[in-house]
């Protein structure tokens, strides 16, 4: 008769053995907790603030930390809390639709490369290395300045 296994002395899934660990971490589990916080007040910032990120207030201009303010005003007596959610959306956006078309141009190129292998997948290859020789920064730089400001030259740079 074969033994059966306990539920508990099988193998744990990578996700539940991560989990497990960042759980006992209380150093993690606080980070964990305050980036979440953040991403959740970012995402939601036009119903989490209480002041318009970009209507200057006079009456408040450079305030020091208080209570209606929580992070002060600036020179133009705006709230810094409000400023940093509503930037904070643009962060997140960017660097999530960025990640989304790297991740598709990634496994579009490996799909090619993988199902017509030799020729194909050297000059992808030597093309990726070529890429990879040159500085990520300056290059992201040097888009930025030829693809102009805003919202999709930014994703395309990055």
């Amino acid at each position: 008769m074969a033994k059966t296994r306990k539920r508990s002395e099988t193998a744990a899934s990578l996700w539940s053995d991560a989990w497990r660990r960042i759980k006992r971490n209380k150093a993690a589990m606080a980070g964990l907790i305050i980036i979440v916080t953040l991403i959740l007040a970012s995402t939601f910032a036009p119903w989490v603030t209480p002041y318009d990120p970009v209507k200057a207030d006079f009456t408040h201009l450079r305030e020091t930390p208080s209570w209606s303010h929580p992070l002060g005003t600036d020179m133009a007596g705006r709230d810094m809390l409000s400023r940093a959610l509503y930037g904070g959306r643009v962060s997140l956006a960017v660097g999530a639709v960025s990640q989304l078309a790297i991740m598709l141009v990634g496994v579009l190129i490996g799909a090619i490369s993988g199902y017509y292998g030799k020729l194909v997948d050297t000059v992808i290859m030597r093309f990726t290395d070529i890429m990879y020789a040159f500085p990520t920064g300056l290059f992201q730089i040097i888009l930025m300045i030829a693809l102009g400001q805003g919202f999709w030259p930014m994703i395309l740079a990055m």
